[in-house]
């Protein structure tokens, strides 16, 4: 299984990964509201989406929630 992690998307909600290896993955996102500037989890939404990655191809995700 193909794993790759990033902790934190930025504020204008792109993330870039580089240098995985060719593969399927499932790429999966969670959002959810600040109170407090705490993360408040009872608000998290997922969204989901399946990727081949080919070798030294650059690839692209759009997730909406």
């Amino acid at each position: 299984m193909n794993t790759v992690s990033s902790d934190s998307i930025g504020p204008e909600g792109m993330e870039t990964v580089g240098m995985i290896e060719a593969g399927q993955y499932t790429i999966v996102a969670g959002a959810y509201d600040l109170s407090g500037g705490r993360p408040n989890f009872e608000t998290l939404i997922m969204a989901s989406s399946k990727l081949t990655v080919k070798k030294d191809q650059e690839h692209s995700v759009n997730l909406s929630f």
